[in-house]
């Protein structure tokens, strides 16, 4: 009988193993981000408990992770969706007529899955939104059992990327979106309350003040022929009140001497995705995007940008950007409060600023 079944990409022992091989290697400050951990893995059940994976470990090793990750003072964000309900099992508390959002039409909404080859919708992969209406109930009770693991960070894939609303046929269980986005605040408020620092996916500006990282902030806009020039507006506005980055390294679109170029720009933050398992095990499966996370093919790359971005923002992170100039085609200028300056030059040409200073093409130049 064909099954679904998890398969480790990375134990809790193989994620202290990777940590304590970073911090061996100089790299300091870690933010640890766990996908997985959650029974069913990546996409895990229904979050009305804080049931732990099985096959990445037990509650031993997962007791043991969290406190040798305190006791070397990495923080620690354990990941978990609370609007997309990628499982949905008999005994889980989900109702879909009940509990799904609905759209313009009253159907059930929906996430869908595309086939990359005919871009249709898969109809067997398609994933249910959790009505904002029932988002309260939902976290309170993930709530009561997440915190007798005495973990102080988690992490929200959703919470910070979707808004929706739910349009039901009765006017007293209409949710609209601005309705739905004051139940989304009050949740991330509900979260700091209980002592929980929050690391957020895609970071909509109305969480911001609760949260203490952000990850998937927009970096770069995608090429349309109609935009002149991308301006990071986003980073100037969060720049200084709490963390940010892009998409993982080796996953992002864009990656490369592009991406650290973007870093140099706007003060984010790197950020990798990996396992402790090679990358191909993925192949086939609902998570072949996954394509190039194997940590030991990644650890010279991760090694060499965060000391090349860490020589340069090490200084400036935690500082707001006051200044952002285009000063020539693709050359771009971002100033720091203490007046560190950053030129970044994206063209294959160098850039002379004036008769002290030339930005190398591709490059960038610093001053204190």
């Amino acid at each position: 009988l064909p099954m679904n079944v998890v398969e480790p990409l990375t134990t809790h022992e193989q994620a202290l193993e990777i940590v304590n091989d970073l911090l061996d290697s100089g790299i300091e400050n870690i933010k640890l981000r766990y996908l997985g951990w959650m029974q069913g893995g990546i996409n895990h059940v229904f979050p009305t408990r804080a049931s732990l994976e099985k096959s990445v470990g037990t509650k031993e090793s997962w007791r043991i992770l969290s406190e040798q990750l305190r006791a070397k003072e990495v923080e620690f964000f354990p990941s978990v969706d609370f609007m997309t309900v990628h499982r949905n099992s008999l005994f889980d508390g989900f109702i879909g007529f009940r509990d799904t959002s609905r759209s313009l039409s009253r159907s059930n909404a929906y996430i869908n899955t595309y086939d990359i080859a005919t871009y249709q919708p898969v109809s067997a992969k398609r994933i249910s939104i959790l009505s904002p209406a029932r988002l309260s109930d939902v976290v309170g009770s993930f709530l009561r059992d997440y915190m007798q693991y005495g973990i102080r960070g988690l992490s929200s894939g959703d919470l910070g990327l979707l808004l929706y609303a739910d349009y039901r046929t009765k006017p007293d269980d209409l949710v609209n979106r601005q309705t739905a986005k004051s139940i989304v605040v009050e949740q991330a408020e509900r979260m700091k309350n209980e002592g929980l620092d929050l690391t957020l996916k895609g970071g909509n500006m109305y969480l911001i003040p609760y949260a203490k990282y952000l990850v998937n902030a927009p970096m770069y806009s995608r090429g349309i022929a109609i935009l002149d020039y991308t301006v990071p507006f986003y980073q100037m506005v969060v720049s200084g009140y709490l963390g940010y980055a892009g998409a993982p390294y080796n996953l992002a679109d864009r990656s490369g001497h592009f991406y650290v170029l973007k870093m140099m720009e706007t003060g984010a933050i790197p950020y990798f995705a990996v396992s402790a398992t090679e990358s191909f095990v993925t192949k086939n499966t609902d998570f072949n995007n996954l394509y190039s996370i194997y940590y030991q093919d990644l650890v010279d790359d991760i090694l060499r940008i965060y000391r090349e971005v860490d020589e340069v923002l090490g200084e400036v992170w935690g500082m707001r950007i006051v200044n952002h100039e285009i000063v020539g085609p693709s050359v771009f200028k971002t100033v720091y409060e203490d007046g560190t300056t950053v030129f970044v030059n994206y063209t294959p040409y160098p850039y002379v600023v004036d008769e002290e200073r030339v930005v190398p093409a591709e490059g960038y130049v610093v001053i204190k």
